[in-house]
């Protein structure tokens, strides 16, 4: 039978059974570190892991492991996670080194700037490739080292033909720049992008804009614009909270009381609406079709 986990951010962690409703409840009396839960994802070895205010947990189904300063981490509050193809855990928050982890052993980098404070904004991922933007700069591993370059209006990407995207002014349309400075295409977005919340480049494909009422996908490869809307049964079609997990080879969108996966059609499927009064802000499915809801 499938399970459905509850974290809720300042009680518990719940654990219930979907259909039957038997509750098993976990806490930090069990281990958690906090109930404060921004993110949940997991390695491709099958572990669970927690992001929260207090170290980032890995859950191997029976045992909490926590990593905090101690461990190596910069700071304790970790707010966003990527897994690497390689099957690193890079974390990202606001702080003066930024890393992964790897076998249970914590690796962070500094800048090559002296007393550089990193605030990422955006997390962009080709397969082990990772890089964040903060509001100036993008910022690229080199020789053990966050090594930045200017941002020009525009959102890097790592792929052999794209070197940038360009949100126009009035955030209407959006123009694709080559390596080599050229247009390949200009987009019109008809919705501006004034709500833009969370975006990125989640693979070696797609680049993805977040708002509250529509996601809008960029094929990297043919150059075809996606927008999709949240057009649920059971919930009105304005989500708060949504961001992507690329996990398992697969893509998932969660926010605000759902969960979805997108298709190879790039629609949202197998939806899950969570229930209003657990008041969710971000859920995940593993792969063995577990169900874990992080809740205010």
């Amino acid at each position: 039978m499938k399970k459905i986990h509850i974290i809720t951010l300042y009680l518990l962690m719940w654990v219930f059974f979907s259909y039957a409703q038997q509750y098993t409840n976990y806490s930090t009396k069990n281990g958690l570190p906090s109930n404060h839960v921004y993110r949940i994802t997991q390695d491709y070895d099958g572990f669970i892991w927690f992001l929260t205010d207090k170290g980032i947990v890995k859950y191997n189904g029976s045992e909490f492991k926590t990593f905090t300063t101690k461990e190596g981490l910069p700071t304790n509050d970790i707010w966003d996670v990527r897994i690497g193809h390689d099957n690193k855990i890079w974390f990202f928050t606001k702080a003066s080194a930024i890393g992964y982890i790897e076998n249970d052993i914590v690796y962070t980098f500094e800048s090559n700037q002296k007393n550089k404070v990193f605030y990422p904004r955006i997390i962009s991922q080709n397969k082990d490739t990772i890089f964040f933007t903060d509001t100036e700069k993008a910022f690229y591993l080199e020789n053990n080292q966050w090594r930045s370059q200017k941002l020009y209006n525009g959102e890097p990407i790592i792929h052999q033909q794209i070197k940038e995207l360009l949100i126009k002014k009035g955030l209407d349309s959006l123009e694709i720049q080559s390596h080599g400075g050229s247009t390949l295409k200009t987009i019109a977005l008809n919705t501006a992008l004034t709500e833009n919340k969370y975006r990125g480049q989640l693979n070696d494909s797609l680049f993805c804009w977040i708002t509250q009422q529509k996601i809008y996908l960029l094929n990297l490869n043919n150059l075809k614009s996606i927008k999709i809307d949240y057009n649920f049964k059971n919930q009105n079609n304005t989500r708060k909270f949504v961001r992507f997990s690329a996990v398992n080879n697969k893509i998932q969108f969660s926010g605000e009381n759902f969960v979805s996966f997108l298709d190879k059609n790039y629609q949202l499927k197998n939806t899950i609406e969570i229930p209003k009064h657990l008041n969710s802000h971000f859920s995940f499915i593993d792969k063995n079709k577990n169900l874990w809801i992080a809740t205010f």
